[in-house]
């Protein structure tokens, strides 16, 4: 989604062309962890990739929590369901027409 000049029109085009009951999930990049998601990924993966995705790629390719709930909030966006999962790192967006 970060990279998309209008999300609201990506979306409402995600919904037009989603068959009935149809989902759609989208994964991005979350900008505002916390430190202790900060400290499993360096555990996990390295302090090398840590570097590079926590400060390179979050700097220029990532949203907020907030930005996120803002975009979903637009009455343009007419989705039956509306489900934000935090998953560290990585924020899941799963829509359902």
């Amino acid at each position: 989604m970060h990279h998309w000049s209008r999300p609201s029109e990506c979306l409402k085009e995600i919904n037009r062309v989603l068959k009935a009951n149809g989902e759609a999930w989208i994964y991005d990049a979350r900008r505002d962890t916390t430190k202790e998601v900060n400290a499993q990924f360096r555990r996990r993966y390295g302090w090398f990739l840590a570097l590079v995705f926590l400060n390179l790629v979050r700097a220029h390719s990532s949203l907020t929590r907030r930005e996120i709930d803002e975009i979903l909030s637009s009455p343009e966006i007419r989705f039956s369901q509306r489900t934000v999962v935090d998953k560290g790192v990585i924020i899941k967006l799963q829509l359902v027409k």
